[in-house]
């Protein structure tokens, strides 16, 4: 934020400067140049004075522990994206392959279309829910797995995009925690992996 106003404020003063140091509102219309003059004098300079308030603001410890992450998050929104290569068929198969397998377990049935409905919407779209919101009943293993397969079908969809739809039945996961749990882990021994396999070789 501090790079984005330091450049502005450079160029607010070398307006005013150059502005002061002309004579463009000069000699012909004298009378209405000097309405103009003030005008344009006092709208720079608020600009000027605004833009060092927010530079201090941006610097401090209220904006970084409270504006900083609203920030951050809605840029991640704006910029990161990701293009799904599924159809909307593949990806009501994927669903529901997860439903057979009872990797994922809705009491309500009317929240299971509406969360499929929306899971679906969003790949579709290449957009990110605003939360995660589909619960995997799967370990960290399984989990990474079936990262690893779904991807296959994406262009820009790591992990860190995988967990803003989904988290699993470990409340503590994260990504690096996925990532190095698999690493560790026998990958033959992953419990239901030809399961996990098994949905997506059905789609291909």
């Amino acid at each position: 934020m501090f790079s984005i106003l330091t450049p502005l404020l450079i160029l607010t003063f070398y307006i005013l400067n150059y502005y002061q140091s002309s004579n463009i509102f000069s000699y012909k219309w004298a009378e209405v140049n000097l309405w103009f003059d003030i005008v344009f004098c006092i709208t720079f300079s608020s600009l000027f004075y605004t833009l060092c308030i927010l530079s201090v603001f941006t610097l401090s410890k209220k904006f970084e522990k409270f504006y900083l992450p609203k920030v951050v998050k809605n840029l991640e929104i704006i910029y990161e994206t990701y293009t799904s290569y599924y159809s909307l068929k593949q990806l009501n198969d994927i669903f529901d392959g997860l439903l057979e397998h009872n990797f994922l377990i809705f009491e309500d049935f009317d929240k299971q279309n509406i969360d499929k409905e929306k899971f679906i919407d969003l790949i579709i779209s290449g957009k990110f829910p605003e939360n995660p919101f589909l619960k995997l009943k799967m370990n960290n293993h399984q989990t990474f797995v079936l990262h690893e397969e779904f991807e296959k079908g994406f262009r820009e969809f790591d992990l860190n995009s995988f967990w803003k739809f989904f988290r699993n039945k470990n409340d503590k996961a994260s990504v690096d925690s996925i990532v190095e749990s698999y690493r560790k882990c026998v990958k033959e021994n992953i419990k239901q992996r030809n399961k996990i396999e098994l949905i997506f070789k059905k789609i291909r």
